[in-house]
Protein backbone atom coordinates (compact mmCIF):
# COMPACT_ATOMS: atom_id res chain seq x y z
CA UNK A 1 0.00 0.00 0.00
CA UNK A 2 2.81 2.41 0.77
CA UNK A 3 4.91 1.30 -2.21
CA UNK A 4 4.93 3.13 -5.51
CA UNK A 5 3.75 0.09 -7.47
CA UNK A 6 0.89 -0.72 -5.00
CA UNK A 7 -2.51 -1.37 -6.39
CA UNK A 8 -4.24 0.84 -3.76
CA UNK A 9 -3.12 4.09 -2.22
CA UNK A 10 -3.68 5.24 1.35
CA UNK A 11 -6.35 7.62 0.09
CA UNK A 12 -8.19 4.74 -1.61
CA UNK A 13 -8.23 2.75 1.63
CA UNK A 14 -9.39 5.73 3.69
CA UNK A 15 -12.13 6.50 1.18
CA UNK A 16 -13.26 2.88 1.13
CA UNK A 17 -13.33 2.77 4.93
CA UNK A 18 -15.39 5.96 5.23
CA UNK A 19 -17.83 4.73 2.56
CA UNK A 20 -18.23 1.46 4.42
CA UNK A 21 -18.96 3.27 7.70
CA UNK A 22 -21.40 5.63 6.02
CA UNK A 23 -23.21 2.73 4.33
CA UNK A 24 -23.31 0.79 7.59
CA UNK A 25 -24.81 3.77 9.42
CA UNK A 26 -27.42 4.23 6.69
CA UNK A 27 -28.39 0.55 6.80
CA UNK A 28 -28.69 0.61 10.59
CA UNK A 29 -30.83 3.77 10.36
CA UNK A 30 -33.08 2.07 7.78
CA UNK A 31 -33.42 -1.03 9.98
CA UNK A 32 -34.34 1.09 13.01
CA UNK A 33 -36.98 2.99 10.99
CA UNK A 34 -38.43 -0.29 9.71
CA UNK A 35 -38.61 -1.74 13.22
CA UNK A 36 -40.19 1.46 14.58
CA UNK A 37 -42.79 1.41 11.79
CA UNK A 38 -43.63 -2.23 12.51
CA UNK A 39 -43.92 -1.47 16.24
CA UNK A 40 -46.28 1.45 15.56
CA UNK A 41 -48.44 -0.73 13.31
CA UNK A 42 -48.57 -3.49 15.90
CA UNK A 43 -49.38 -1.04 18.70
CA UNK A 44 -52.04 0.62 16.57
CA UNK A 45 -53.64 -2.74 15.79
CA UNK A 46 -53.62 -3.64 19.49
CA UNK A 47 -55.17 -0.27 20.38
CA UNK A 48 -57.95 -0.79 17.85
CA UNK A 49 -58.58 -4.31 19.16
CA UNK A 50 -58.88 -2.97 22.72
CA UNK A 51 -61.18 -0.17 21.54
CA UNK A 52 -63.41 -2.65 19.68
CA UNK A 53 -63.65 -4.81 22.79
CA UNK A 54 -64.51 -1.77 24.93
CA UNK A 55 -67.25 -0.70 22.54
CA UNK A 56 -68.65 -4.22 22.33
CA UNK A 57 -68.68 -4.54 26.12
CA UNK A 58 -70.21 -1.09 26.56
CA UNK A 59 -72.87 -1.74 23.93
CA UNK A 60 -73.91 -4.99 25.62
CA UNK A 61 -74.24 -3.34 29.02
CA UNK A 62 -75.97 -0.20 27.77
CA UNK A 63 -78.97 0.70 29.92
CA UNK A 64 -81.96 2.24 28.13
CA UNK A 65 -82.71 5.83 29.08
CA UNK A 66 -85.92 6.33 31.04
CA UNK A 67 -88.59 8.62 29.68
CA UNK A 68 -88.20 12.17 30.96
CA UNK A 69 -90.65 14.80 32.08
CA UNK A 70 -92.81 16.07 29.15
CA UNK A 71 -92.10 19.69 30.16
CA UNK A 72 -88.37 19.02 29.99
CA UNK A 73 -88.82 17.49 26.56
CA UNK A 74 -90.69 20.60 25.36
CA UNK A 75 -87.93 22.84 26.72
CA UNK A 76 -85.31 20.66 25.06
CA UNK A 77 -87.17 20.79 21.73
CA UNK A 78 -87.44 24.59 22.00
CA UNK A 79 -83.73 24.85 22.72
CA UNK A 80 -82.87 22.65 19.75
CA UNK A 81 -85.15 24.75 17.54
CA UNK A 82 -83.41 27.91 18.75
CA UNK A 83 -80.00 26.43 17.92
CA UNK A 84 -81.26 25.43 14.46
CA UNK A 85 -82.48 28.99 13.85
CA UNK A 86 -79.13 30.35 14.98
CA UNK A 87 -77.34 27.99 12.64
CA UNK A 88 -79.54 29.17 9.78
CA UNK A 89 -78.89 32.83 10.62
CA UNK A 90 -82.51 33.59 11.50
CA UNK A 91 -81.65 34.87 14.98
CA UNK A 92 -80.13 37.98 13.37
CA UNK A 93 -83.37 38.72 11.51
CA UNK A 94 -85.40 38.35 14.74
CA UNK A 95 -83.01 40.69 16.62
CA UNK A 96 -83.50 43.45 14.01
CA UNK A 97 -87.30 43.48 14.50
Amino acid sequence: MGNEDSRYTITDVQQSRSQFRRGLNERIKDYVEEIARADRQRASKEDWDVARDDVANHHDSEVPVAEGDPDEQLMLDALIEQFNRQDAGKHFEEAKC
